[in-house]
């Protein structure tokens, strides 16, 4: 395979189809499709699918330069159709060149992000992702998706996958051309930035370093010195969540596993005990998993089966009570669940109990 791209094929908001009632809408989309399939019925190597309630999209194989040239007159054509029977217009956007079928994700992504910025400037265009298009959309990651998963992955002490991460991100800022040294340390500091917030909620957090980091980064004059500086920051930053002293953690773990047993009977979610505890849910999740080795869902439900056992072991309890007594609104999803856990329902325990 040389090469594969995608075209994507949208409805633009302002027209009455986006407003239309969910009925039309799906006419709207069913007539998109059938448009675009007709329409490029005559390439090969076309593969042609819905993607949304108001999308199509192409995967193109191994085109050739004059069968490019050919489909793209036939797209102004396509758009003329579709406006003409649907009262409606259509955007759409051809992706850059990709080397394979595991391109496609990142191809759809880089495509849609594209015609969603396009938005602004009106309907009915051919758009194509060119070297702007492409830094423009990098930088968008960078920000909405690589950043956070840096942190994400500090956060529960995955320190050497989040190094990497920041290595790979470093990289490819350094490949562009020109290098932008400003952009450089503004990467830096984002980071370090959203570590900060997450350290100031802790008396030992590293945000009482900060301001020294912060005049580091400014201070520097080379890449090199930019990413020694957020390296230190982030190795930091793991060290305060090792350091977190572990007897606090102990009896809070302790407490919350002590609020578990007091209200199997209640619906409980991590989000609630976060709420109930004045957590951070994800804080929770990672502190809690650290410190039993389960996860709090997992704990809930062992607790929910033990306790289980326990009442079944009563032959005056009856089995939907039971059910109630440890959280579950119905007998049957609680027998359900507790012959998957346990191997048997509960009355083939109760039974063998006795």
């Amino acid at each position: 395979m040389r090469h594969i791209r995608l075209i994507l094929f949208k409805f633009d908001r302002q027209e009455r189809g986006a407003a239309a009632d969910a009925r039309q809408r799906i006419l709207l989309a069913d007539g998109l499709w059938k448009a675009v399939k007709i329409g490029l019925a005559g390439w090969e190597g076309t593969y042609v699918g819905k993607t949304g309630a108001s999308e199509t999209a192409v995967v193109h194989l191994n085109a050739m330069p004059v069968d490019r040239a050919g489909m793209e007159k036939q797209l102004q054509f396509m758009q003329e159709i579709i406006r003409e029977q649907y009262d409606a217009s259509v955007t759409i956007g051809v992706s850059r060149d990709g080397d394979g079928w595991e391109e496609v994700p990142p191809l759809y992504k880089e495509a849609k992000h594209m015609l969603a910025k396009a938005r602004l400037g009106g309907g009915g265009r051919i758009l194509y992702f060119d070297r702007a298009e492409a830094e423009e959309y990098r930088d968008y990651l960078l920000k909405e998706e690589e950043v956070p998963e840096i942190i994400r992955l500090l956060e529960r002490g995955e320190d050497d996958q989040a190094r990497v991460m920041f290595d790979l991100a470093f990289e490819r800022l350094l490949a562009r051309q020109p290098v932008s040294f400003s952009y450089l340390q503004a990467f830096g500091m984002g980071i370090i930035s959203e570590l900060a917030k997450i350290g100031s909620g802790k008396d030992d957090g590293p945000d009482n370093a900060n301001i020294l980091v912060w005049q580091r980064l400014i201070d520097c004059t080379g890449a090199d010195e930019v990413r020694e500086a957020v390296l230190d920051y982030m190795a930091r930053f793991s060290r305060s969540i090792k350091r977190e002293d572990a007897a606090p953690q102990h009896n809070l773990i302790r407490r919350i596993a002590d609020y578990i047993a007091a209200h199997l009977q209640d619906p409980m979610t991590v989000k609630q005990l976060a709420e109930q505890f004045h957590l951070n849910a994800s804080y929770l999740s990672v502190l809690f998993k650290k410190e039993t080795g389960r996860t709090i869902s997992d704990y809930v439900q062992d607790a929910r089966m033990t306790r289980a056992k326990e009442l079944l072991r009563d032959p005056n309890v009856k089995i939907y009570e039971v059910a109630a007594q440890v959280g579950f609104q119905t007998a049957a999803y609680f027998t359900y669940l507790f012959k998957k856990v346990v191997g048997q329902t509960p009355q083939e325990y109760r039974d063998y109990a006795k």
